[in-house]
């Protein structure tokens, strides 16, 4: 059982839900559905108004799912790495050594697409991992990972936190 604990651990690579793609989706659908409809309704300044109206739904689908196929949440063995971007790229790492909590928050929304955000804490740094599917699973398996990190024993669970003492506590959300 020892050796299983031991071995390493490949890393994981998680995208945000693509919850934020439904309503670009729905307005390429909506303007698809109006194009037939009155494409010979006005003439030329209806047409126009219809290639303008499927044009920016196109163009804001490519740029929605731009932004969540570039974003990326990596948990290996030794950090949780956020990567965004195209042109402007970022990147921001939390050894999981150092995490001190791990928090999550969800929305009515997001606890029916089965998404929240997780913010992982490091002292004053605060990396928030935006839309992660399986929130309650990821806070667990990144508290368990810092413990074993940080050479400590496990974490009580969700929501658990650790002092700069070195004592677990466990965080309430106002409950």
């Amino acid at each position: 059982m020892d050796d299983v604990e031991d071995a390493p651990r490949a890393p994981v690579r998680l995208r945000p839900r693509a919850a934020r793609l439904f309503w670009p989706v729905a307005l390429v659908w909506a303007a698809a559905w109006l194009v037939p409809q009155h494409w010979n309704a006005d003439g030329g300044a209806g047409r126009s108004a219809l290639v303008a109206l499927v044009g920016f739904a196109v163009l804001l689908l490519a740029v929605s799912w731009l932004r969540w196929w570039t974003t990326v949440c990596t948990v290996d063995a030794w950090a949780v790495t956020l990567r965004r971007g195209v042109l402007r790229r970022s990147e921001q790492a939390v050894p999981l050594a150092a995490i001190t909590g791990v928090t999550v928050h969800r929305g009515v929304l997001q606890r029916f697409w089965g998404s929240g955000h997780v913010d992982v804490r490091a002292g004053a740094t605060t990396l928030r991992l935006p839309r992660m599917p399986a929130p309650t699973l990821l806070q667990t398996a990144l508290l368990a990972g810092a413990a074993r990190a940080a050479g400590r024993p496990l974490l009580a669970g969700p929501g658990a936190v650790v002092t700069e003492s070195g004592e677990r506590t466990e965080e309430r959300n106002g409950r």
